[in-house]
């Protein structure tokens, strides 16, 4: 079975060694016949793609957060999914196991798996560094025997600012766009995003101005699964008029997409974009 999936070059990277059944990792597509355990890092299509409400395979495991989005929004069977808290060992596929926060969108899982051959696998899935990583107990009392890592942006020329400043930053674009639009001060915001992933953005907009956030549908559900401090009911409105920040889809802010209505009453608009690691 391990041989049918390490066929592909691309795939063998998914695999957990020396677990029993063998763990797979973002993997639920063309997987071929026999027993698997699999793991789910995080709630990003490119990594969830093929699970739906007719998943059939196996339990899928992955965090709590996760979870819930996997039943609430992709309908796969509840009996299927199990959430896993985050810094707490599980006995899972003959191994001891570990959920550690991926510092990527909310619910994002590094995986430490301890097999009894006495191997230690960290399969990071895509996560952002961080120094306090480094320190976290788990990883700071023991060597990694082989690292599956995440190099996206493994890339000379991608040096991205600390989180908690790019996202001051956007605070600070959008205090100058307020200042520029004159005297009533309205402006809206409209936030990019994929299904999740700017949310510390709009929480930090959100607090600094004392402003409501448009949700409604399919995203307002996604928000009560993430159940966020920043972001709840008492913030959240499905009123688009009741909300000068708004949660939009990343492809449809940009100059050509966006409707004329938005621009009635509106001085000027300001389109700024951001690198995908907010």
């Amino acid at each position: 079975m391990a041989d049918a999936l390490a066929a592909s070059p691309r795939r063998i990277s998914h695999i957990v060694p020396e677990t029993e059944p063998l763990i797979l990792v973002d993997t639920f597509k063309r997987v071929p016949a026999g027993s698997f355990v699999f793991f789910l890092s995080h709630f990003h299509a490119d990594h969830y793609s093929g699970l739906s409400k007719s998943w059939s395979r196996g339990t899928v495991y992955c965090s709590v957060v996760t979870a819930r989005l996997l039943i609430a929004i992709l309908r796969v069977n509840s009996a299927l999914v199990r959430g896993l808290d985050f810094d707490t060992e599980y006995e899972i596929a003959s191994a001891r196991v570990t959920l550690l926060d991926a510092n990527h969108c909310p619910g994002a899982a590094m995986f430490l798996v301890k097999t009894k051959g006495g191997k230690t696998y960290l399969h990071t899935g895509d996560f952002r560094y961080d120094r306090s990583m480094s320190d976290h107990p788990v990883l700071r009392n023991g060597l990694i025997d082989v690292l599956f890592l995440d190099t996206t942006y493994y890339k000379p020329e991608c040096v991205f600012r600390p989180q908690a400043e790019a996202i001051q930053n956007a605070v600070v674009i959008a205090q100058e766009a307020c200042k520029e639009s004159g005297e009533h001060g309205r402006v809206l915001f409209l936030v990019g995003s994929y299904t999740i992933g700017k949310e510390k953005v709009v929480a930090a907009l959100s607090k600094a101005f004392g402003w409501r956030v448009y949700a409604s549908g399919r995203r307002r559900c996604i928000l009560d699964c993430l159940q966020l401090e920043q972001l709840n009911s008492g913030n959240l409105t499905d009123d688009p008029a009741d909300a000068l920040i708004h949660i939009v889809p990343m492809n449809t802010i940009g100059i050509r997409d966006l409707p004329l209505s938005i621009f009635l009453s509106t001085a000027s608009i300001r389109v700024t974009p951001n690198s995908g690691n907010l």
